[in-house]
């Protein structure tokens, strides 16, 4: 089996049409809520690559627009191959570090189109460029290949992945989709420290919902977009961020 193709779009959640990724940041971090969008429209400058382009995997910017989403070509993807090179491309800007105790929200799009040859699985979301190696400090979704588990090779496998400061693997039920368009969600809410993530299909209908009960981790994040090294991956992807407000109170990020 091959490596798996993906690709998508930011306005910091996470996803191959605008995705959008929010955080919330608590005092006495910053004292009002912002939105970060990027739609890949041109090149952005505050993403960075790392590894990228090794082992198999071909992932980065691209003009293309396999996700087909309201905001036009322009996207993040690619090929992830299975590999122990830990790899990125991420927005490195996030002024901060977030952690348990902040509110937390991503979501975008992806496309994801070879199910019959993927071989790896592959995360999109926040993570910490400093930890990679050791798989550490990994928050968002997890696109795993199909034919595993008496699932068919016509598609993906869905769920939220954290991997906590400590480099436990955290996970949902790897629930299978088959190959095609969509838009996901994901929030952490560090009152009652648990994540949800919720994907939809091309038609807007929500086809996933799942919330993972309260976990108690510790995990700090710096940037946002997508690993490599992991096992595999989608066509397409977008983001977009909100932060921050006191973490009392629930982020003022669309949803």
């Amino acid at each position: 089996m091959s490596a798996q193709n993906s690709s998508g779009r930011v306005t910091r959640r996470i996803c191959a049409a605008p995705v959008v990724l929010a955080a919330a940041l608590a005092a006495p971090r910053l004292a009002h809520a912002f939105i970060y969008t990027e739609n890949f429209d041109i090149k952005p400058v505050d993403w960075t690559a790392l590894n990228n382009n090794t082992g198999g995997s071909n992932f980065g910017f691209q003009t293309t627009n396999l996700t087909a989403g309201a905001s036009g070509a322009g996207e993040s993807g690619g090929t992830f191959s299975r590999s122990n090179i830990r790899g990125y491309y991420a927005d490195t800007r996030l002024y901060g570090t977030l952690t348990q105790a902040d509110f937390i929200h991503g979501e975008g799009e992806l496309d994801f189109r070879n199910g019959a040859t993927a071989d790896t699985d592959h995360a999109e979301g926040h993570q910490n460029i400093n930890t990679l190696g050791s798989n550490a400090n990994i928050f968002g979704i997890g696109i795993f290949e199909g034919g595993e588990g008496g699932t068919p090779d016509t598609g993906f496998r869905f769920t939220y992945q954290i991997y906590n400061d400590g480099g436990s693997d955290l996970h949902g039920t790897r629930t299978f989709f088959n190959n095609g368009q969509y838009r996901y969600t994901y929030d952490w809410n560090p009152n009652n420290k648990e994540m949800t993530v919720k994907l939809f299909n091309s038609a807007g209908t929500q086809v996933h919902n799942e919330s993972s009960g309260p976990l108690d981790i510790t995990f700090q994040l710096n940037a946002y977009g997508s690993v490599s090294g992991m096992n595999g991956s989608v066509e397409a992807t977008k983001f977009t961020r909100c932060a921050p407000t006191p973490r009392s109170t629930q982020p003022s990020c669309p949803r």
